[in-house]
Parts: C-alpha cells; structure tokens; sequence
C-alpha cells in the first residue's frame, strides 16, 4: 500500500463514527497490555495518540476518567509514567476477548426455543429474549420448568434476528465491511507505529460494534449476515496488521 493509500485509509478510519478518547484506549489496553504484568509507558502511549491526532489535553482527561473508573492504573518508574489495566479490567477484557477476536462465529447448533411458566421472573441471563415470553438458548439444562423445542434451522428467520442484534448494529457492521473492502488486505510494509495505528482503528471500530449484542446472538444469524462477512474481513486485517513491540515505536 503507497503513503498516500495509508493516509487516505488512515483518514477514512478516523472519520468513521465518532472516536472518544477513552474508548480508544480502552481497546488498545485490551489488545496490547491484557497479559498480567503489561504496562504502556507515558511517552509510548502519547506518540500513538498523536498518530491517530487525539490532543495531549484530550488524552489527559481520558487517562483521568480511565482511572476514576478503576480500569487503569498508573505508576512511576523513575520520571516515566506506566499505564496498566487494573484486575477487574484485565477480567472484563479477557472475557470478552473470544467474541471479539475469533476468526469465524461458531455453528448454531444446540439452540432451543424456550417459553417459560409465565408466572416465572427468575430467567437466565444467558437466554436470548425473541419476544415477551420467548427466548433462544443454548443447551438450556435448566430449563426451569419451560417449554422447551429444538431449533432445527441455522439461521433464525428475520424477525428475530431484529430482536437479536438491532437492523443499526447490523448496518454499521456492512458499512465497516465496505470501508475495508475499499481497501486492499495490508503488507507488512510500513513501520511499526503505523502498523499499530490502522490495527487500533481497525480492532476499534470493530469491537464497538461486536460489543453491542450478546455474543451468543451471532451464531444464529447465519452466514450471510454482514457482521460475519465483516469478521472474516476483520480478522484478515488483524492477522495482516500483526502486534508490534512496543519498544520499537519509540
């Protein structure tokens, strides 16, 4: 990819959809300092900033509210500042690191159609509510006492998918899918930094996306859906677009 495809995709990632600080951070901590033990140094942290163009005021107040909230914590080493995700952040990130980073959604199969006793309030948060006394569930052993039937079809008709994932989600997924698309898959041709920003762009919008309906929802939609086209693609980038060292950005 020239210098001038880099910076047009540069800007057309920047561009899609509002970035807020935090949650750009939020996703870079999760992709580069998950491990027990990472941290991102002060400097480090602040030329990945000015990569993507987010000020150092900016950048400051997303640090504050990071660590008001408990999810960063930062110490000093010497003069250097060092950033690192707290334990309860480090839990959340992992947990949720299958959906975000799998190459492929899993098969539907194992799914049930549950109607519960309707005088019942204490419902599973696992089960996927498709109405006021619908749901979809995996394996539901615990039935609760429902009405329990095997869902034979892959995909789920489209009704359900709406009250799954909403028609919204699944048009950001086909818009970031034709973003890319526009695109051709990187080489590994540029320097690390660069490389690291079209991975957090890319890994970002991604993950704002995954991360707004039940993991579980994205097997039953089926293979044509567009947030499994757009995993595919995703994936192709990050395995393109591989984590560099840290120590070499600066």
């Amino acid at each position: 990819m020239s210098d001038t495809n880099t910076l047009s995709l540069l800007d057309d990632l920047i561009a899609f959809g509002d970035l807020k600080v935090w949650s750009v951070l939020v996703t870079l901590f999760g992709d580069m300092a998950s491990a027990e033990g990472t941290y991102i140094a002060g400097p480090t942290l602040t030329l990945i900033a000015q990569e993507i163009g987010i000020k150092p005021e900016a950048l400051r107040v997303a640090l504050h509210r990071l660590r008001k909230d408990g999810w960063l914590i930062t110490d000093k080493n010497g003069r250097t500042s060092r950033h690192r995700l707290s334990p309860s952040a480090r839990t959340e990130t992992l947990k949720a690191a299958g959906h975000i980073y799998a190459a492929e959604v899993p098969p539907a199969k194992g799914w049930s159609v549950v109607i519960p006793d309707p005088v019942t309030t204490d419902i599973p948060a696992e089960w996927l509510p498709v109405g006021p006394s619908a749901f979809l569930a995996r394996d539901p052993s615990d039935d609760r006492g429902a009405l329990v039937g095997t869902l034979s079809q892959g995909a789920v008709p489209a009704w359900v998918a709406a009250r799954l994932v909403r028609p919204e989600i699944t048009m950001r997924y086909r818009a970031l899918h034709g973003l890319l698309s526009g695109y051709p898959v990187p080489s590994d041709d540029r320097s690390p930094l660069a490389r690291l920003t079209l991975r957090l762009l890319v890994l970002h919008h991604w993950r704002r996306t995954a991360l707004q309906h039940p993991a579980d929802a994205a097997a039953l939609m089926g293979p044509d859906w567009s947030g499994a086209l757009c995993r595919k693609l995703v994936h192709a980038w990050l395995t393109a677009l591989p984590k560099p060292d840290l120590q070499t950005l600066t």
